[in-house]
């Protein structure tokens, strides 16, 4: 496998982590908002409907983000009840952690990458500057 295969399969593998990353963080950022206010959607929930409006007026924020979150993790959880926020959270610290793993690989191999592609230019331009010495000595020979 070549050094440009070994770093494009490194780079599409962080990019999936990547895409994980993005939908976990999504999700626990949910789940902080649906905890952060369901003790006030709780207690909305619980009021007599006549003071419902009004307590609804003064948490209308609280209460929509916890509608929203709640819709969210609903459509999310396919079909589970419970939340698996711990393990959400471990499989994130997971993934960051063979990130940073996976960017040092793919930075080593840019610098390999790299450093070949200087040797091989190099050799070009020697290769280049023989050239026309070989060209005129083949000439000569041809001559004779």
């Amino acid at each position: 496998m070549t050094l440009t295969t070994q770093q494009y399969e490194v780079a599409t593998k962080i990019k999936d982590l990547d895409r994980r990353k993005t939908k976990l963080t999504e999700h626990l950022t949910n789940v902080d908002v649906y905890n952060q206010h369901r003790a006030v959607f709780r207690k909305y929930k619980a009021l007599d409907p006549k003071k419902q409006a009004a307590y609804y007026k003064k948490h209308e924020k609280e209460i929509e983000q916890y509608r929203a979150a709640y819709q969210y993790l609903k459509d999310h959880l396919n079909g589970r009840t419970a939340i698996p926020e711990k393990t959400w959270r471990a499989e994130l610290a997971a993934l960051t952690a063979e990130r940073y793993a996976l960017c040092e690989e793919y930075y080593k191999l840019k610098d390999d990458v790299k450093s070949v592609e200087v040797l091989r230019r190099g050799a070009e331009n020697i290769i280049s500057a023989d050239a026309p010495e070989r060209e005129q000595k083949r000439v000569q020979d041809i001559s004779r």
